[in-house]
């Protein structure tokens, strides 16, 4: 997967590019379960969760609406 940040608005992005091996290690624990993604503001743990032959039913949710659109 890849993820388009902008860097040009500060470091406060929301997205935590030092969590890329999380995410790729959380697919090996997922597939056919539930996920449930709570202040996942850009829902980059869920996107990875998923993917195909992954979790079966993913849930992201987070207070700020932009963040998730």
């Amino acid at each position: 997967l890849k993820f388009e940040v902008d860097l040009t608005k500060g470091h406060k992005t929301g997205f935590f590019c030092d969590q890329r091996e999380n995410r790729q290690a959380l697919t090996h624990f997922t597939p056919g379960k539930s996920v449930l993604d709570m202040c996942c503001y850009s829902a980059g743990f869920s996107c990875y969760a998923a993917g195909p032959g992954r979790a079966a039913d993913v849930t992201a949710v987070d207070i700020d609406e932009t963040a998730l659109e």
